[in-house]
């Protein structure tokens, strides 16, 4: 028994169901290629813009507030260790010869804690941040789905 269906006799591209390709859109605008040129321009400086302002008016006051932190001067009135020569030494302060230093020095050399030498800012945490998302940014543009 041969059934004579009328899909058989039909070539495929004939069918109803089968979708026809569109006719491709052409765009008439003039100058596209330097619209987009001023577009990305306009980007870069933006970009630049953003980021002289991020270090304008952030990093730099606080470069200066821990430059004047630095600059402090600490009063020392108990033996400490100098670190910063090979062996270290020994500072003798005492109450009636109290030895003066700057922060850094007694960060840097003598690995005292001080309170009144501490930074209060958050820039190592913003720093270490923004470091990993760069990190993964740079595993994701290398690494990405192609």
């Amino acid at each position: 028994m041969i059934r004579n269906d009328s899909s058989e006799q039909e070539p495929i591209t004939e069918r109803s169901s089968v979708s026809k390709p569109h006719p491709k859109i052409k765009i008439n605008e003039k100058n596209v290629g330097l619209r987009i040129t001023c577009l990305a321009c306009a980007c870069v400086v933006i970009f630049i813009l953003i980021s002289y302002s991020i270090k304008y008016f952030w990093y730099d006051p606080i470069m200066d507030e821990r430059e004047e932190i630095d600059n402090k001067k600490v009063l020392i009135h108990h033996p400490v260790m100098d670190y910063s020569v090979d062996p270290p030494r020994i500072n003798n302060c005492t109450h009636s010869e109290i030895c003066i230093y700057n922060c850094y020095y007694v960060r840097e050399t003598l690995e005292e804690y001080k309170k009144s030498c501490e930074y209060k800012d958050y820039l190592s945490v913003i720093q270490i941040i923004f470091e990993i998302f760069l990190i993964f940014g740079l595993i994701g543009c290398l690494c990405g789905q192609k």
